[in-house]
């Protein structure tokens, strides 16, 4: 007999689907005790699954590879991955699973050594891991605040199954992530988008980043065309831009909003930039909605 559970945290996204905080994005998560031969897909996800079994046994079929999975084994949905996953018929597994989105969940799972190649963990916590789908599941009772502690709880799981690949030897504890340039300019992007309303410099930026000026220098010239400064005044512009249309705020009060002290700084970077002062870039805008 098939036997599910639901919880959807609808309440974290706005009506783009996007969060002010969207490194990380909880869609919902479930417990399904699956009938005999219950399968699902070939299909594809535009989102990230970790579902961890619970009991019983079952096949995941990815990228041309067939793994039989049963009790304490997690496997890994990346998105625009084709997979196909079926219940055993003698003994159909039951499984925890959480969906979820975000800026770094790739870099997450990199973390822990996951990709469509490698989309499987051996569980040694598994009563950690266990109590942790429970408890998420368990925030629907909550009145207020079931999508925020069901988010912490996505952290805490994330964190739980890096420590179970060092236990397990597969990521070194004293792995350096540093060298990874995709990471690095997640990091700093990241910094970038929530600090540029402040009078942060590259070096702050850098050191966030765990490289020096020039190596942060060239990762960004290698990945964006851009140096760290040209990216920086391009996030404070455009930010800028879309302040503009909220009639009650003046140019200074915008130019400090964005990281700029100096109204006439401000000015003379926007001019450079839009080829009009903020003053008469704001008129036009106006016209234009008009």
């Amino acid at each position: 007999m098939r036997k599910i559970k639901y919880v959807y945290f609808k309440n974290m996204e706005t009506t783009n689907g996007q969060t002010a905080d969207n490194a990380l994005v909880i869609n919902h998560c479930g417990h399904e005790m699956c009938r005999p031969g219950h399968s699902y897909g070939p299909a594809i996800r535009n989102h990230y699954l970790i579902t961890y079994i619970e009991s019983g046994r079952g096949m995941l079929y990815i990228n041309n590879e067939q793994y039989h999975l049963g009790p304490g084994q997690i496997f890994v949905i990346t998105p625009n991955v084709l997979h196909h996953y079926i219940a055993d018929a003698n003994d159909p597994w039951a499984y925890y699973w959480v969906v979820f989105q975000g800026s770094m969940a790739d870099t997450y799972l990199r973390m822990m050594q996951i990709n469509p190649e490698s989309p499987i963990i051996n569980c040694t916590n598994r009563e950690q891991i266990k109590d942790i789908f429970q408890e998420m599941l368990q925030t629907d009772s909550l009145v207020i605040g079931s999508e925020i502690k069901a988010l912490g709880l996505l952290y805490t799981l994330i964190s739980a199954l890096i420590n179970n690949q060092v236990e397990a030897g597969y990521v070194s504890a004293t792995a350096d992530y540093s060298g990874n340039k995709d990471l690095i300019l997640e990091q700093a992007l990241r910094f970038i988008e929530n600090h540029y309303s402040h009078d942060i410099s590259i070096a702050e930026i850098a050191a966030h980043a765990g490289v020096s000026r020039s190596y942060l220098f060239m990762i960004f010239k290698e990945k964006l065309n851009l140096s760290p400064q040209q990216y920086l005044t391009k996030i404070r512009i455009q930010h800028a831009v879309n302040l503009m249309q909220q009639p009650n705020l003046t140019i200074s009060q915008i130019a400090r909003s964005v990281g700029y002290q100096d109204p006439l700084h401000f000015s003379k970077t926007f001019k450079k930039h839009k080829r009009m002062a903020p003053a008469e870039y704001r008129k036009q805008l106006t016209r234009e909605k008009q």
